[in-house]
């Protein structure tokens, strides 16, 4: 029979005064049935007491169970750091390697940063079994440097092939089960083997190599195993912000935006700038001069490592902020160290410096246009601001036709110009490739509004310089164009993504550009070309693309409710339908996208230089369809729109006054369409 438990402790008071001398303050000895103070004034009546609190009683056996699941857990972390590899839960995505003849053992972390901390005992267990040979790692390491790090500075070359040394070196010392609890070398600190398996998974995702099936037989996503474990890592945090975690930062975040982990993204990225703001590599610092040379050396190196990782760090914000509908992290405003190419420390590495200033001087334009034109609507403090829909739109139009000339103007020709006699496909890497893509995009994501205004008849009529409209829909066509032709160039020379987010993305962006177009009777005839590339992608476990292509499908069906469109999406295409049947000749082959004659044919070139006379909403022949297909056609956009646009929030292009059919019945045109922009801003 189960003992009673002990009485510990029985919290309460052992007698309460009452009502009358607590209201007179004075002090009650509690008697029953009358106090001696309430018998001293002859007032044994109003002698009453309250109800007792309740006592708190804390028993021995609640002590008891505590100490019981204490010593229990104490025991589930002891077991769980000596079991072999097969029996831990913990590492969730964990596959056979090719070390299979060694068995997973307990490695002491007494020379760790951490001491003998059981769980980070039990990541070094984690880190020895997911271990690939040096060749592989350096294989996926490569891919990285190809793709990437020429013009991101991720991958410091000078210490990396050190970094990996010594990696390896620690865990050499455990081939056998029977080293098990001590070492010679000091074992490598979380930040190091973060970033080491972030540069795995990463180079895993981009050579799209499939990790080793689980026990279940299935296969895992590429890199996955490797993120899984780097993500772990990460979370053992640091005081010390040291380069490495910034770019652990960096890698872990490219790797999440491939795995469509949008928000994780976008926390990586602001970790990464945050801390490196904490660090000051934002600002510009003065070379001391009392430095001696050797020292002098050792400042300038570190500062410009300090200036590349700050400028790689701000562009990738940038751009997933501008995707994400969110604010960058920090302005260009707010820095004032120098730019990639401005007095720059050879380090004898290869690093691109021009790949990274172009990048960066293209991403200052991202941001200001994203705010302008994403961004919401304009606010003022002053009470008789009218904001109208003729006030949204004509400033929404103004916007993009001065920022398309802002670009043309300040990057263009800039930048570009000095580009257009190199081929992508004969580079050594991709990034030429990547920079016209990111200036492709961006030329799309400022144009694609107006197909907003323009498919409308409401905003379409209140639209006055037809022109300069169709001028800037134009140079949209052609960054569409461009940008599919560019894909499918490196597609054919095996310089595609296949797995990654924004290769997926630009062209899917190019897609749904191309597609409203269609509609309007531009001449293009490859559109189906773009779903087997990206259903090529999809294939090939691309999670962005399967998104993508159950849009299409979308898409297809608003097509099939407007009789009027001329266009069949093949949601069938295959890739083979495209791919060149004669191989030899891509050898030696120049693409440059903007030097792409299909552009100027005969063809092309009739529908570019036509001059719409009329609203554009009658130039592209959209006033003779019927009532129901003007709808379908008008709801199409505005879904296309939303997709552009992460969060879904709309451009502000309605505003809070009458809508324009309201106007239009109750006869007060002229108090919308008349009033200038001027007279709707009162100070």
């Amino acid at each position: 029979m189960t003992r009673r438990p002990n009485l510990i402790k029985v919290s309460g008071r052992t007698h309460y005064a009452c009502t009358r001398c607590k209201i007179s303050k004075i002090r009650c000895l509690g008697e029953k049935p009358a106090c001696s103070n309430c018998k001293l004034v002859k007032k044994e009546d109003q002698c009453i007491y309250p109800p007792r609190d309740r006592k708190i009683v804390i028993m021995e056996s609640d002590l008891n169970e505590l100490y019981e699941q204490i010593q229990l857990l104490e025991k589930q972390v002891g077991v769980t750091v000596s079991l072999p590899a097969s029996s831990r839960q913990l590492t969730l995505d964990e596959a056979p390697t090719d070390k299979s003849d060694r068995s997973s053992v307990a490695i002491s972390a007494s020379r760790a940063p951490h001491g003998d901390d059981p769980v980070f005992s039990l990541l070094l267990s984690w880190c020895f079994d997911s271990l690939p040979p040096s060749s592989v790692a350096w294989e996926l390491i490569s891919v990285v440097t190809k793709t990437y790090s020429a013009d991101m500075y991720i991958v410091d070359y000078n210490d990396l092939e050190t970094c990996i040394q010594n990696i390896y070196s620690y865990f050499s010392e455990f081939n056998n089960s029977d080293q098990i609890q001590h070492t010679v070398s000091e074992a490598p600190t979380p930040s190091i083997l973060c970033y080491f398996f972030s540069l795995l998974g990463l180079g895993q995702q981009l050579q799209n190599t499939e990790s080793s099936p689980t026990e279940e037989g299935i296969a895992s996503v590429p890199g996955q195993k490797y993120f899984v474990l780097a993500s772990r890592l990460f979370q053992f945090d640091f005081d010390q912000i040291s380069f490495t975690y910034i770019q652990s930062c960096i890698l872990l975040g490219l790797i999440c935006c491939n795995l469509n982990r949008y928000n994780t993204t976008y926390n990586y990225f602001g970790i990464a700038v945050l801390s490196a703001v904490v660090n000051g590599y934002h600002r510009q610092i003065e070379v001391p001069s009392f430095l001696n040379e050797a020292d002098r050396r050792q400042f300038l190196t570190s500062g410009e490592k300090k200036k590349r990782l700050w400028w790689t760090i701000f562009y990738i914000d940038v751009i997933w902020a501008a995707r994400m509908n969110m604010p960058a992290h920090i302005e260009f405003t707010d820095t004032d160290v120098a730019l990639p190419s401005e007095m720059p420390y050879d380090l004898h590495d290869h690093f691109d410096n021009d790949s990274l200033e172009s990048n960066v001087q293209l991403i200052k334009y991202v941001a200001k246009f994203n705010k302008l034109i994403y961004g919401p609507s304009l606010r003022t403090f002053s009470v008789n601001y009218i904001n109208t829909d003729k006030f949204n739109q004509d400033r929404l139009v103004d916007t993009i036709i001065s920022s398309l000339n802002e670009i043309s103007v300040g990057f263009e020709l800039s930048f570009l110009n000095q580009c257009k006699d190199r081929s992508i496909v004969s580079e050594p890497n991709r990034n030429l490739a990547n920079i016209f893509s990111r200036f492709n995009q961006l030329i799309i994501l400022v144009v694609e509004p107006l197909l907003s205004v323009v498919f409308n008849p409401n905003s379409a009529s209140l639209v006055e310089n037809n022109q300069e409209v169709f001028g800037a829909i134009v140079k949209g066509i052609r960054a569409a164009y461009t940008s599919v032709n560019m894909f499918w160039k490196l597609f054919e020379h095996g310089k595609l993504f296949v797995f990654g987010f924004w290769d997926s993305q630009h062209l899917f962006s190019a897609f749904t550009l191309l597609v409203l177009v269609l509609i309007a009777g531009f001449p293009y005839k490859e559109h189906n070309r773009i779903v087997a590339l990206l259903k090529y992608m999809a294939e090939h476990k691309n999670i962005s693309a399967k998104r993508y292509l159950e849009r299409i499908e979308a898409i297809s069906i608003f097509i099939g409710q407007i009789p009027e469109a001329k266009l069949q999406l093949n949601l069938n295409a295959s890739i083979h339908d495209y791919v060149r049947k004669d191989p030899s000749t891509l050898a030696n082959e120049f693409y440059n996208p903007f030097c792409d004659e299909n552009l100027y044919s005969a063809e092309f070139l009739q529908f570019f230089n036509l001059q719409p006379s009329n609203l554009l909403y009658e130039h592209f022949g959209f006033d003779a369809f019927s009532p129901q297909s003007q709808s379908t056609l008008w709801s199409m956009s505005k879904s296309i729109q939303k997709w552009s646009n992460y969060s879904g929030l709309p451009i502000p292009v309605s505003g809070i006054n009458k809508s324009l059919s309201t106007v239009r019945k109750t006869g007060e045109v002229r108090s919308v369409n008349d009033c200038s922009i001027n007279a709707l801003i009162r100070d």
